[in-house]
């Protein structure tokens, strides 16, 4: 993300309550003057003379839908004043996730593949037979105590974290809407 650089003009656009408040409404969605006035219960003579300083700054610009109608939106100067490092964010979430995949991963195959302690006892080389089963008879109340709970976390963790992120970037408005 660019480096937000305020100038002079930037400062006194800023300097109005009702102008913050149009950046605000505009960093949901592009509106028209009409509109921007019935959200703010501004005149529009007042709202378009806030819009002029705030174009004359370069926090939003002029967008043509057609002949008819003109939409406000915020340029990319406004936009990474109001969400600041939005995108390191989204970044470090998905990171986390990654890592926590690959942890619970190995986790689990350090679970299942690692031998697991018997109470068979071990085998001598002088013994001649193998017994039967190697792998003792495990009461039920001690099955949860063989569960890899750490990796069963670790996983739970990565799919709440993709699923986070995945949401982020379906709900995050484009530029230009």
């Amino acid at each position: 993300m660019d480096r937000v650089e305020l100038d002079r003009s930037s400062f006194k656009a800023l300097a109005s309550d009702s102008r913050i408040e149009i950046i605000k409404h505009l960093n949901e969605k592009s509106m028209r003057v009409t509109d921007l006035a019935e959200k703010m219960q501004l005149s529009k003579p007042t709202l378009i003379e806030h819009l002029k300083k705030l174009e004359e700054s370069g926090l939003i610009d002029r967008e043509n839908r057609g002949e008819k109608w003109i939409y406000y939106r915020l340029t990319d100067k406004s936009r990474n004043l109001m969400e600041p490092k939005s995108d390191i964010r989204v970044k470090i979430l998905f990171a986390t996730s990654v890592v926590a995949f690959i942890s619970g991963f190995a986790q689990l195959y350090r679970f299942f593949v690692q031998p697991q302690p018997k109470d068979a006892g071990i085998m001598t080389e002088d013994a001649k037979e193998i017994p039967e089963s190697t792998t003792p008879d495990i009461p039920p109340q001690d099955i949860v105590s063989t569960i890899p709970w750490d990796a069963v976390i670790l996983l739970g963790i990565a799919v709440v974290l993709t699923s986070i992120t995945i949401w982020y970037f379906k709900t995050r408005s484009s530029p230009l809407d």
